[in-house]
């Protein structure tokens, strides 16, 4: 389960997330701030967030896991056909995990959360989320080569003499 709780502003939100666990774990929840900073003249969008609390989403019978930085870097790629994404995850699923365990959910992590964003970017019929209409608007109008002038033609003129 993912949900933005609360949205600060069309570009910062409060997100709450439960992760669920095999049986032999509790389940984990994180409450993060959100940032998405658009760099639209440079094709860029950073989006970043870190775990905060938060009066609206007390803690749960779940463990609440803690976000220290979680960051994606996508930068459009010439011709527009395709983005380049970099991604940064440091989180602490607190609990007692044994360590090994959580280093091998994190070794996989990366594979997982690109595979899931391509079957994403596959799908014909994903359109803007809630909030970010105008913004996914103003990086497609940047991204779109500016149009020449069209040439006035000119009547040949004859020659007099």
């Amino acid at each position: 389960e993912i949900r933005i709780a609360t949205r600060l502003n069309p570009l910062e939100y409060i997100e709450y997330e439960r992760m669920g666990t095999p049986f032999i774990l509790k389940d984990r929840d994180f409450v993060t701030h959100v940032k998405v900073v658009p760099q639209v003249a440079n094709g860029i969008v950073d989006i970043v967030s870190h775990s905060e609390d938060r009066a609206e989403l007390p803690p749960t019978s779940y463990v609440r896991g803690e976000v220290h930085l979680v960051s994606f870097h996508l930068t459009a790629q010439p011709g527009g056909k395709s983005t380049r994404i970099v991604a940064e995850f440091q989180v602490d699923p607190k609990g007692v995990i044994p360590k090994w365990i959580v280093n091998l959910y994190q070794r996989s992590w990366p594979w997982h959360v690109f595979q899931a964003i391509r079957r994403q970017a596959a799908k014909s019929d994903i359109g803007a989320p809630e909030g970010f209409e105008s913004l996914i608007g103003e990086l497609v109008k940047a991204e779109q080569p500016a149009r020449a002038p069209k040439k006035v033609k000119r009547k040949k003129r004859r020659k007099l003499f």
